[in-house]
């Protein structure tokens, strides 16, 4: 007798929503933490299209800045690859929030929505959750290592990257240690917030190669499924 087989075809959707926002343009590594995202963002897209899968992007600060609807092929990687490099944001600010709600609403089936930011924004966890509903959501935190520990340089201006507001602060033991605690606390802030919603969080450090984060976190999933 002769039995027919069929192989389900399991076409993913992949959605990159990246952050552009004045803060991400910030770096004191290698590279800065925007140029990080976009070697993140370009390594999951090569990713995708290897997979046979659709990829789309949405950049955002506080407006929408690009959408590119998710498409195939490799025509698709260097429309999405020069959208990530030569964009010239209109905003300076950041709305996360409406970011994830515009992805899930113009994503009418599943996707894998990887959030690509610093994350230095509030106001986005109730979108976040709605997405997290409708999609498989992984964010993807790129930090700088001076955001966490600020050496012991005294007095320094420092500049609001996305308000331009300059604040002379000395960088005293004090000060310091209160940048640590709050730095502490955002990430444990952002770990609860992923994690009530279900969501996946991978951090990658500025100016680091996210090839190796990545693989981690997708192997550690693997196994964990």
């Amino acid at each position: 007798p002769y039995v027919r087989k069929y192989i389900e075809e399991r076409e993913l959707t992949v959605m990159l929503v990246v952050d552009a926002s004045g803060s991400t343009r910030f770096g004191t590594a290698a590279a800065t933490k925007l140029e990080t995202m976009v070697e993140a963002a370009a390594t999951l897209a090569f990713s995708a299209i290897g997979n046979n899968d659709k990829v789309g992007l949405v950049i955002f600060t506080t407006e929408l800045e690009c959408y590119v609807p998710p498409r195939k092929g490799r025509r698709q990687i260097l429309r999405l690859i020069r959208e990530l490099l030569v964009d010239r944001p209109r905003g300076r600010g950041t709305d996360l929030g409406a970011a994830l709600e515009y992805a899930s609403h113009i994503l009418t089936r599943r996707a894998v929505l990887f959030v690509v930011s610093d994350f230095l924004t509030e106001g986005y966890e109730t979108a976040l959750s709605v997405a997290a509903r409708r999609h498989d959501v992984i964010c993807l935190r790129v930090e700088d290592e001076r955001e966490r520990r600020l050496p012991p340089l005294g007095l320094v201006e420092l500049e609001d990257a996305e308000t331009g507001r300059r604040e002379l602060i000395n960088l005293t033991p004090a000060v310091q240690h209160q940048v640590a605690s709050q730095a502490l606390e955002r990430s444990a802030a952002l770990l609860r917030t992923v994690t009530r919603v279900k969501a996946d969080l991978v951090d990658i450090p500025a100016g680091e190669s996210p090839v190796r984060p990545l693989q981690e976190f997708f192997e550690r999933r693997a196994h964990r499924r």
